[in-house]
């Protein structure tokens, strides 16, 4: 019995975990640089682990208590707090973003912007000696 729960919930819920894992590490090494997105992306990332680990272990530990009405229950808690993750997950993609004064569709004038000018990830190698002219 427990080999085939393990190996089920290792299959359906696996996948959820390693994401979620992923997302807890890039979380916790980018905090320094990102403090507000990191901080919604590790709430999400742990309330998405516990949306994944709360039905299927409540339903092993305490088979009984599904008869006496927590079957309905627990599957809406869980997906009250799916939903809050998701909207997490949106939030934190999309804040810390720079904020610009006019329309998309006006054209603007890079110093009208309100961000930091963009670095590159290597430093840009020196231009080229132009070879001197061939004689004919």
């Amino acid at each position: 019995m427990w080999v085939d729960w393990l190996k089920n919930f290792l299959l359906y819920s696996g996948p959820y975990l390693i994401v979620s894992g992923v997302g807890i590490l890039l979380a916790v090494t980018r905090w320094q640089r990102h403090p507000n997105v990191s901080l919604l992306l590790l709430l999400a990332c742990l309330l998405n682990i516990a949306c994944v680990l709360v039905y299927p272990v409540a339903n092993l530990i305490v088979p009984d208590w599904w008869e006496q009405g927590l079957r309905t229950i627990v599957p809406l808690l869980n997906l009250v707090a799916g939903v809050v993750a998701t909207g997490l997950f949106i939030a934190a993609s999309l804040s810390q973003r720079p904020v610009k004064s006019e329309s998309l569709w006006t054209s603007q004038d890079e110093s009208e912007l309100d961000e930091e000018p963009i670095q590159p990830l290597r430093p840009t190698p020196p231009p080229r000696p132009t070879p001197p002219p061939r004689e004919t």
